[in-house]
């Protein structure tokens, strides 16, 4: 974000209220779906696993 942005955005704090949370909202759920990713990483189940791999041999 340039500077006349942040300027602009704390001469005009109501106006991007709803902005804020909607990036916030966003970034908490890219921070979730990467954290569960991750889980799904490190602890895979033996049944995971095996369609990971019957899927990687079908393509």
């Amino acid at each position: 974000m340039s500077m006349c942005n942040k300027m602009h955005k704390m001469s005009h704090p109501c106006e991007h209220e709803g902005e804020n949370q909607k990036e916030l909202l966003i970034s908490a759920l890219h921070s979730f779906s990467l954290s569960y990713g991750f889980i799904l990483l490190s602890f895979p189940s033996k049944v995971f696993n095996e369609a990971i791999l019957t899927l990687l041999y079908s393509i």
